[in-house]
């Protein structure tokens, strides 16, 4: 996605220096709006990801805690249903 965008960016440029170099603008209008879309849509969608991946990187640690306390808390039933079977030394 990086790489379309660095795209549409390096279309805009040439779409600019072609409006500098005296193309009608009218014929060139629709592809700088077509293009400005596309690279704001880009931009979202990319800002998007970078969130979720920074909202998942802040979950992982809670992830791994709830794990082993889910974990821990399985070894508790487990040993208190043998309680009343083994001898006590």
């Amino acid at each position: 996605m990086e790489h379309e965008l660095a795209r549409v960016e390096a279309e805009i440029k040439k779409l600019i220096q072609s409006i500098k170099d005296g193309n009608p603008g009218t014929v060139l209008r629709d592809e700088a709006i077509r293009l400005e879309a596309q690279r704001t849509d880009l931009r979202a969608r990319l800002e998007g990801l970078q969130q979720e991946e920074s909202r998942t990187e802040a979950a992982e640690p809670f992830e791994a805690w709830s794990t082993r306390s889910s974990s821990r808390r399985k070894a508790r039933r487990s040993q208190s249903s043998y309680r009343g079977i083994w001898p006590r030394c």
